[in-house]
């Protein structure tokens, strides 16, 4: 049996069809720093590349964005948006995200404190896990139940955390699943 003879035009070719592949971006457009995917008139908060890290310091994400001369509503953090980014500190997410998907914040380690707003409707599962430095938590929402997976915290943010919560609606909280795992929860007026 004759073996081919190796084609080194056609091995180049499959080697840069394989960089390319692997080399293109996980984002549709970045403003200010922040990397967004589009869907429609709504844009999704994700990560640069497979890296992840794509962030560090305080990040203040904006309610909507114009790319293009398109103004997209900021109506969720994609999966895995943040993981990994150790530098970051903090993040302002605004009253426009209604979902925070699977490892959005996952080993975040120099992640102090998160301000969750009102407008959320689901927080998925592993959000904050291995963010052990938070050390206090705003949930602007009267109803605990957009976040109920209790894998979503390290069992040490549980104790060292504080969980703030709108004034009158601590008791909802205390019989949240999730969030009757802190130790202290207070309330403050968000208006």
């Amino acid at each position: 049996m004759k073996i081919p003879k190796p084609n080194p035009i056609k091995a180049l070719i499959l080697i840069l069809c394989l960089v390319c592949a692997f080399s293109a971006s996980a984002y549709d457009f970045v403003k200010d720093g922040i990397y967004y995917n589009k869907s429609g008139s709504n844009v999704t908060v994700t990560y640069k590349d497979a890296n992840y890290n794509s962030y560090s310091g305080t990040v203040n994400i904006p309610a909507t964005v114009t790319y293009n001369g398109t103004t997209y509503n900021v109506t969720s953090i994609g999966m895995s948006a943040f993981s990994n980014c150790t530098d970051l500190i903090r993040v302002v997410i605004p009253n426009s995200v209604q979902y925070i998907m699977n490892y959005a914040f996952q080993n975040c380690t120099g992640l102090l404190n998160i301000t969750l707003p009102a407008s959320l409707a689901a927080v998925y599962q592993n959000v904050f896990s291995g963010c052990t430095s938070l050390k206090s938590i705003i949930c602007l929402k009267p109803n605990p139940g957009f976040c109920t997976n209790t894998n979503n915290f390290p069992t040490s943010v549980y104790s060292d955390a504080i969980l703030i919560v709108p004034q009158g609606y601590k008791s909802n909280y205390q019989s949240s699943s999730l969030w009757s795992n802190f130790s202290t929860i207070e309330e403050m007026d968000c208006d």
